[in-house]
Parts: structure tokens; sequence; C-alpha cells
């Protein structure tokens, strides 16, 4: 309340004891004084080491006697917030998505240590898998992230090549688009990080385009830019819309879902003649997309309730639904 009352700020967001501040040079300079003043009495102490100022045009004026303390970081090219980039820099946001590529895949990797396909299906949706990426495909231009996306795609086929045939025969191009479909279009929900930047970075932006504009108002930087006309001809292009029409009266929490609802629906249109799926696979597919038919993605494995499928009845499962052969032929 003291900030808010003291201070003309753009924004301030607090997570905690995790905050970020947004706003002139010197309203910023003047709630750091108060943070470091008042925050004691209330258990708060400010880290400088920790601190990050950061500006699209660094303003002269944060340079003066007195304004910030001395050993405060300053870095030139942009700040990692929430596991995303700050920055206009392109190097800066390729080397954070490449360095958060990296661990996520090790992370992947280490799931399969548990040998148990149910449990790495769960965690690959819910925790390891593109999710680790969400902020970084939300803040960054897609053409920043493509290295690493193309990086994250091919660890998540071999991931789930290993859960579903054990890196054995059969999994294929149709079965890796049908497994990283959303649930409801029969898939596992376990998403590539190709399909989500052809429109998270878009929702993003068409979400915060007014709290965008206020911060670079007096930066001189358009708050649209080249990245987000890129990314908008691209998606209209894919999906044969115009995405601003497609969000036109739509509440923000909402733009993401529709132009992800958008998006998969012209990728299911062309599954049959892309795939050249068999009248097999066709049904198949129809069957998955039955109400409920997916419904056991979302079991947790818990022994006592029975709830949990040994590695092999599991993965029968999966080769079925994702038309992987189960037995060799002539077998």
């Amino acid at each position: 309340m003291t900030l808010s009352s003291s201070c003309e700020l753009t924004l301030q967001a607090w997570y905690l004891d995790d905050g970020t501040i947004v706003g002139d040079t010197l309203m910023v300079a003047k709630a750091l004084d108060i943070i470091k003043t008042d925050g004691p009495t209330r258990g708060l102490f400010l880290n400088v080491d920790k601190t990050e100022l950061f500006w699209p045009v660094e303003d002269p004026r944060s340079k003066m006697d007195g304004v910030f303390p001395i050993n405060i970081s300053r870095p030139l090219n942009g700040v990692k917030l929430l596991g995303g980039s700050v920055s206009l820099d392109e190097g800066f946001c390729r080397d954070l998505a490449l360095k958060s590529d990296s661990k996520t895949i090790s992370l992947m990797e280490a799931i399969h240590k548990l040998y148990d396909p149910q449990c790495d299906i769960l965690l690959l949706r819910n925790c390891i898998g593109v999710a680790k990426l969400s902020y970084a495909l939300r803040t960054c231009s897609p053409v920043y992230l493509l290295e690493a996306q193309v990086q994250f795609d091919h660890a998540l086929r071999v991931s789930l090549e290993k859960i579903v045939t054990a890196s054995g025969p059969g999994f294929g191009d149709w079965q890796l688009r049908l497994a990283t479909l959303p649930i409801k279009l029969g898939g596992l929900g376990i998403l590539l990080a190709g399909d989500i930047s052809k429109y998270a970075f878009l929702a993003s932006r068409l979400q915060t385009s007014a709290l965008q504009a206020k911060i670079l108002m007096k930066t001189g930087i358009e708050s649209e830019g080249s990245s987000f006309k890129h990314a908008l001809d691209a998606f209209n292009t894919t999906c044969n819309v115009d995405a601003l029409f497609v969000t036109t009266c739509t509440s923000a929490p909402q733009m993401m879902k529709n132009l992800a609802k958008c998006y998969f629906g012209v990728i299911e249109k062309d599954l049959v003649s892309k795939y050249s799926l068999s009248p097999r696979q066709v049904s198949i597919l129809s069957c998955i997309r039955a109400p409920h038919a997916q419904d056991f993605l979302f079991t947790i494995p818990i022994d006592g309730l029975g709830q949990r499928m040994n590695h092999r009845q599991f993965r029968s499962v999966l080769c079925y639904r994702l038309s992987v052969p189960m037995f060799s032929e002539d077998s």
C-alpha cells in the first residue's frame, strides 16, 4: 500500500518476496528506497546483489549519484522473469531458451528411470514437457526460439518413443502427430513446442497490448514491432483467418484458448489426407475422440486404489490407440 500511495508506478507485481516494478526511473528508485527503509519491519530485506535494473533504452538519470545503489546489477541485453526473457535482443532470448531447453531435456531423460510409462505420461504432460518453456514461448518471438524449439521437439519425440514402444519400431510421424494433439482431439495432451509457438506469443501480445503500450510509451519503441507482425502474419497464413478478428471482444484469459482452438482445428481438418490414414486408423481416431475415451490419462497412479497399470498393459493401451502394430507380421 505504501508503494502504491507514494509512487506513480506503471506496474508492480509480487509473488511472496519476489517483486517486479516498472515505471519512471526516479519513481522506481523511490520505490526501492521505501522497500529498504520499511521492508525490515515487515521481515522483507532487499538483497541488492540479486536485484536487477533494465531499460529497453537506458535512462541517463539512472547514473546520477544516489539514485540507485552502486552495486546494483544493470544487464544491458535483458533480464529473466519467470523463465521468460524481458529483452529486445535476439541473442539474449535465444541463449536463455537454449539453457532452459537443456535443463528440460535432461529432466525428460531422467523420468524414464522410473520405468513407469503411466507416471512418465503424467509428468511429461503436466510438469516436465513444454510447461518448462511456457513463459519463453509466450514472451519471445518464435523466430528467436526456433533452434530451441527444434531441439525440444526432437527430444520429446525420443521420449514419447521410449514411453509408447520402449524405443522399439512402429512410432512414426503419424504416432507423433496423434500423441501431441490435445486430449479432446484424441491425443495425449503432450504438446510440441512447434505447435504452441504458432499462437502462444501472439496471444500473449494481444492480452497485454495495452500494458505494453503504456510501459513503452516514452521509449520510442513500437509496442507491436516486427516480431508481433511476423507472428500475426504466420498465424493468419497457417489458419487462413484473421487472428485479430478471432480475438475481437474476447477477454484476455480466453485469447490463448481461442487461438489454440483455431490452430488445432486446422490441424484436425487435414489429418486424414496429410497422413493417408487407413480405414482402421480413421476408425480408431473416431473412437478415441468419444466422450470420456481419454479419461484414463488423468488417472493418478495409486496402488491402493487399483489405479496403477503395469508397464506392459499401459504400453498396450497406448500402442492400440496410436495405431502402433502390437505384434510383428506373421507372429
